[in-house]
């Protein structure tokens, strides 16, 4: 395996791929690929290399099946060092399929998430390497077989 970094950059299209943008000056050197579920999100990352996955929510399983099959598909392509998402289903896809490969993975929950964790950052923390919230409530410590939940301050 290359010692080059690989990152994958993944979030659904709107509040998740805004806020993802916004931390992308914090990200360490090496290639990018981002990952949407938008193919007009390809012109605002160029030069990085972009990829489109099928957006899905939990009511629409078959969605459900192509996005987590597409994800399992690039990951194995691509073979990441490191996951930053923001969520949502592409994002867990990502880190749950990375873990695999030994990548590093970080979930960062929404910050529309005041109250409690998304549904698909409560899965991350099982299988992320670190989970961080944007509000200091949420933090919350490691517990059997889930990753402790930070914060690293936020992104607005």
């Amino acid at each position: 395996m290359s010692s080059r970094r690989k990152i994958l950059a993944v979030a659904s299209s709107g509040g998740h791929w805004i806020q993802l943008r916004r931390m992308s000056a914090a990200f360490p050197g090496g290639e990018t690929i981002w990952v949407s579920t938008s193919e007009g999100h390809r012109a605002e990352v160029l030069p990085d290399h972009f990829r489109m996955v099928p957006d899905c929510n939990r009511w629409d399983k078959l969605a459900v099946v192509r996005s987590a099959l597409k994800m399992a598909w690039l990951v194995l392509r691509i073979r990441p060092t490191h996951v930053v998402t923001t969520g949502a289903a592409p994002g867990y896809f990502a880190i749950l399929f990375s873990k695999f490969l030994g990548a590093r993975t970080l979930w960062i929950d929404s910050v529309a998430n005041a109250e409690e964790l998304s549904m698909s950052g409560e899965k991350a923390r099982g299988s992320a390497t670190e989970v961080w919230s944007q509000w200091p409530e949420l933090a919350t410590p490691a517990k059997a077989g889930l990753a402790e939940v930070r914060h690293h301050g936020s992104v607005l």
